[in-house]
């Protein structure tokens, strides 16, 4: 196997991504609207995945009777999130933004695991942790790449 790759591969792989990222950004953010609007819908929280900060406003507006203000702020969170996933194409600096609304959105998994569910944990909780953490690789991997496009050093490796 070759491993000689040329200026134009490199920048490609860079290329792909920050579009992998980007995605990843539009994924997550759809599966936390999808997340709201059956929340709506049904009235419970039995969906796999959301984004973090969502869920901790939707439940605790539901368990204070007061869902209006967590509803909205949870809509204008999720379509700043989307708004990146669209902004990210065209400006790759974005993506440092959307990684660090993501790293928060993270840091609010983590804080709820830890001082707000019940214990034991319920096992299904666990599928939010790897998919946040799969999700964080791809923004990592695209942030960096972004990087190393803007400073000219993919045509140097």
């Amino acid at each position: 196997m070759n491993k000689n790759f040329t200026a134009e591969d490199i920048i490609k792989k860079h290329e792909t991504n920050i579009k992998s990222a980007a995605t990843v950004i539009l994924l997550s953010g759809v599966l936390g609207l999808i997340y709201v609007v059956r929340f709506f819908f049904k009235g419970d929280f039995n969906f796999y995945f959301s984004l973090s900060f969502t869920d901790m406003l939707l439940k605790s507006g539901n368990e204070n009777g007061n869902i209006i203000v967590p509803s909205i702020i949870s809509v204008i969170y999720i379509v700043a999130y989307l708004s990146l996933s669209v902004l990210s194409n065209k400006n790759t600096k974005l993506l440092t933004v959307a990684a660090v609304m993501y790293l928060f959105d993270f840091s609010c998994l983590i804080g709820s695991l830890i001082f707000i569910y019940e214990k034991p944990l319920d096992p299904a909780c666990f599928i939010d942790v790897i998919m946040h953490l799969f999700i964080l690789i791809f923004f990592v991997v695209g942030v960096k790449s972004a990087k190393a496009l803007r400073s000219g050093k993919a045509e140097k490796q």
